[in-house]
């Protein structure tokens, strides 16, 4: 089953997922807009470490159903509410933005000192340059 698709009783089939974990990982999900990687499952809360060979046994991600932000147009308030980004993150973004101009690519937010590869994996799937 589609993990992005899956609803709280779908989502305990996974040892240890009770209806409580379930309803927190729906809720997760809807706040990233959808997950990019099934490991993500294991970012929940309280949610206990899940192997991916155990997640993608009940569960895949088909296609990219990734929401994405534009980098280029979007506003600081607007990527704030995602998730995986802060306000000083979302704000340090947009700023780049309005001192250099539109990014070429996603990847241009490295340039960012506070963008480290890590934060850029994570961050990256949701980010785009054009409409």
């Amino acid at each position: 089953m589609d993990l992005n698709l899956a609803d709280s009783i779908q989502l305990q089939r996974l040892q240890g997922v009770g209806p409580i974990l379930a309803r927190c990982a729906y809720k997760f999900r809807q706040a990233l807009g959808s997950f990019c990687d099934i490991t993500q499952l294991t970012q929940v809360y309280n949610m206990p470490k899940i192997p991916k060979e155990k997640i993608a046994k009940y569960f895949y991600l088909e296609g990219d159903q990734t929401l994405k932000f534009n980098i280029n147009t979007d506003s600081t308030i607007y990527l704030s509410k995602h998730p995986y980004f802060n306000w000083n993150l979302a704000k340090s973004i947009i700023n780049y933005h309005k001192v250099n101009g539109n990014y070429e690519a996603v990847e241009q937010i490295t340039l960012i000192k506070i963008i480290l590869d890590s934060l850029y994996q994570k961050i990256a799937p949701y980010l785009t340059t054009s409409e």
